[in-house]
């Protein structure tokens, strides 16, 4: 039987315990990939501009996001007219806006920061629906939430490993990368399951790797001398790292 949850401001959607396992799995599965992400991004960055790197990365995502949505049609339905502009935000600013930022700072702050930082989401999402959405959440998701935080400030205070290649405008571009991924949950929030969530992102990722080409102009030429393997790597980066999380995002944001 579904459990149905009072979201706030009348809003309750029915979650079956199947939906919930799903979401673990996934999530569970999203966070052992995430884990890589930092240093397989170090690596490309020894071959790749950042706007490049992000480019190259939001291209592939932008096309798994296509080849899924086109091969099964299932999976879209029509946009409400007050859903478009939020759900064209929502690919945007996880692709695009995200890896641009992203990759930009963690060319200026050790793998070390950078996990530090981008471990402080959790907290940032739990304040965003509590203030914005207005969703009430209880009092076991806040004892997570300030472990989570707990955790994150032993981590950051005792391990001074790697800070000193940290600068204070990677630590801002991190910030910043964390916001926009924050956002993107709030939004997919928003919707409360109306929508598949490759259906939901693949039109403002398909945006966010046009912008992305653009910004990164002449430089995209970098990837005429990337190795076989760095292709590879790149590719998992935009495929599996960002667009697989994604999904497993938007699973978790309803079922859990």
């Amino acid at each position: 039987f579904p459990n149905v949850r009072d979201y706030g401001a009348g809003v309750a959607l029915a979650v079956t315990s199947e939906q919930r396992r799903t979401a673990y799995v996934f999530m569970a599965v999203a966070i052992a990939i995430g884990s890589f992400s930092f240093t397989i991004i170090k690596v490309l960055l020894e071959h790749l501009s950042p706007i490049t790197m992000a480019a190259g990365r939001v291209v592939f995502s932008a096309s798994a996001f296509v080849v899924v949505v086109i091969a099964q049609p299932r999976r879209r339905r029509p946009i409400d007219r007050s859903d478009r502009v939020r759900l064209l935000l929502c690919g945007f600013l996880g692709s695009a806006v995200f890896h641009i930022l992203f990759s930009w700072g963690q060319q200026r702050a050790s793998v070390a920061v950078g996990a530090v930082i981008m471990g402080s989401m959790p907290a940032l999402v739990a304040f965003g629906e509590a203030a914005v959405l207005r969703h009430r959440l209880t009092s076991a998701q806040w004892l997570g939430v300030g472990l989570s935080t707990v955790g994150i400030a032993v981590i950051a205070t005792g391990s001074g490993s790697g800070s000193s290649e940290s600068t204070w405008a990677g630590v801002i571009a991190l910030a910043g990368a964390v916001t926009a991924w924050a956002a993107v949950t709030l939004l997919m929030r928003s919707f409360d399951g109306k929508y598949d969530e490759s259906w939901v992102n693949a039109p403002g990722a398909v945006l966010g790797a046009v912008v992305a080409c653009v910004a990164a102009g002449p430089k995209l030429a970098e990837l005429a001398d990337l190795s076989a393997w760095s292709w590879v790597l790149l590719a998992w980066m935009g495929v599996v790292s960002s667009a697989f999380i994604y999904v497993a995002m938007g699973k978790a944001t309803v079922a859990l």
